[in-house]
């Protein structure tokens, strides 16, 4: 990495320092401004009204009216946050309870549901092992590659991973995953 390749942090920070001073100068003047609204209108900031007080307010207005409502919102809706019913909560329940079990439920084994596949893909191997012995490298390679495509986890013994290095070997590359250099064959 030559000199000019390297970051330069105090470039960086630069490019972070301007961002933050724009939203401080904006944060500034949106303060300013509240606080000459709050002086015009006579507000101390001091003393800002609580959501109980401002709750007590609208009831004591609520009651002086005749009909109970304030600002057209009836203040026992504001004052008091009603609860689902018990129904509800049931068939929300229900509704969680079934997306638990989908997502936790587990496949079939493949001894269960794919039994001929299994068997399948061991036809395929002991053909491409034959392929390997005869030297047919690109048969083997398919071969192998067919039975990993219905049987995955078998591709991982270590008489396929023999064959298919073998196979690799044999027709001039190297086998998926080898990091080494090229081959002096």
């Amino acid at each position: 990495m030559s000199p000019g390749d390297k970051p330069d942090p105090a470039r960086g920070w630069q490019f972070v320092e301007k961002p933050l001073a724009v939203d401080r100068e904006q944060r500034d003047r949106a303060n300013d401004k509240i606080e000459r609204q709050m002086t015009t209108e006579k507000l101390d900031a001091e003393r800002v009204p609580s959501a109980e007080e401002l709750l007590a307010k609208a009831e004591e207005r609520a009651a002086k009216r005749p009909d109970g409502v304030v600002g057209g919102a009836t203040v026992r809706a504001i004052a008091r946050v009603r609860s689902a019913p018990w129904w509800l909560w049931l068939a929300l329940a229900a509704l969680c309870g079934l997306a638990v079990f989908a997502v936790v439920r587990r496949p079939a084994t493949p001894a269960l549901k794919g039994a001929p596949a299994l068997a399948r893909a061991s036809e395929l191997r002991q053909a491409a092992f034959r392929d390997c012995g005869a030297k047919e490298w690109k048969r083997c390679w398919k071969g192998l590659d067919e039975a990993r495509d219905l049987d995955q986890e078998g591709d991982l013994s270590p008489l396929v991973v023999r064959a298919r290095a073998r196979a690799a070997a044999g027709m001039g590359t190297r086998p998926p995953g080898d990091i080494g250099g090229p081959s002096e064959r």
